[in-house]
């Protein structure tokens, strides 16, 4: 009895094993087959643009990585193209506006190649850094400083590099609150989002009485508490390694000896690295729609001039040193 009900354990044993053999089997085939049809669509997919990325939404991890390997030759105004259309939900309008200060930047970027030791997906980062920073631009301003060009050009062109934000400098005054509330001195700090940006200049303050002048737009709308701002160069680098962003720093600290560092890194493909001028100034101006600076205007936007200049020789010395040293 205990024999024959061994022999039958043994044998549905077996046929389980035969099963989970053949299971295993299929799926091979399938993975293959799956592989097979990503690879032909991969193909043909530059001359069909409904199919780009069913390929890498369809095929197996190995042929995925082959993809992002072969796309990595391409340029990046093509690589921003395709994508276009992983970002743009289908039967949506795919044309976007190109502005032309940021195309240009655009096209002096460079990407890793297929040849490069570096990690795939930072190459991939970078693509996708490029199309929202510059082919999607979303902030206010909607383009690049100019002056920040030719130092966004020398990173970008590295394809261990991406530029994320940056700002050549600027004057500006930020609102707080509204005139004739009650309400708390507000002290603005980093951590202040409240505040409303009003007159914006980057390029500093050609006519002071104009520039002051509290009774045109947009001040005349925000009479709460008006701080007066000057915020210096600034720009966020995504580095492909820690050694990269070594030695980015490096180079950055021969020019701003404390405004250069490294942010600890969230990926282990990825470490930014923050780069900031001290040319800084913060005053009220106004305070409760009380306008408490009673100096001379002229003097103080030859101030806010004095450290914009200066901010901007600065940001020619980078320059400079990432040409000669980098």
């Amino acid at each position: 009895m205990l024999h024959a009900s061994l022999i039958k354990h043994n044998t549905l044993s077996s046929l389980g094993r035969a099963h989970a053999s053949l299971f295993r089997s299929i799926l091979r085939i399938a993975g293959v087959c799956l592989g097979a049809i990503s690879l032909n669509i991969f193909l043909n997919e530059h001359r069909q643009t409904g199919l780009r990325h069913l390929s890498y939404a369809v095929g197996t991890p190995y042929f995925r990585r082959m993809r992002c390997g072969s796309l990595a030759q391409m340029s990046a105004q093509s690589q921003l193209g395709i994508a276009t259309d992983i970002a743009v939900p289908p039967g949506m309008d795919q044309s976007l506006a190109q502005n032309g200060i940021n195309m240009r930047v655009l096209n002096a970027a460079r990407l890793p190649t297929h040849n490069s030791t570096m990690n795939p997906l930072f190459a991939k980062h970078k693509v996708q850094v490029l199309d929202r920073t510059l082919r999607r631009d979303k902030s206010p301003k909607g383009f690049v400083d100019v002056r920040a060009i030719n130092i966004l050009d020398e990173l970008n062109r590295r394809e261990e590099f991406v530029t994320t934000s940056s700002c050549s400098g600027r004057v500006f005054f930020m609102a707080y609150g509204e005139a004739g509330q009650e309400q708390e001195l507000v002290v603005p700090d980093i951590k202040s989002k409240t505040g409303r940006w009003r007159r914006v200049s980057h390029d500093g303050i050609s006519d002071p009485d104009n520039y002051f002048n509290l009774d045109t737009e947009p001040l005349c709308e925000a009479r709460g508490n008006l701080w007066l701002k000057v915020q210096p160069f600034s720009v966020d680098v995504a580095c492909a390694s820690m050694v990269d962003a070594h030695r980015l720093v490096a180079v950055a600290r021969q020019v701003y000896q404390r405004g250069a560092s490294i942010i600890v890194p969230e990926r282990e493909w990825r470490t930014v690295v923050s780069v900031e001028g001290p040319e800084r100034l913060e005053m009220p101006f106004t305070l409760c729609g009380q306008q408490v600076y009673s100096g001379s205007l002229h003097a103080l936007a030859s101030l806010v001039n004095a450290k914009l200049a200066k901010n901007w020789a600065r940001m020619d010395r980078l320059l400079e040193a990432m040409r000669r040293s980098l």
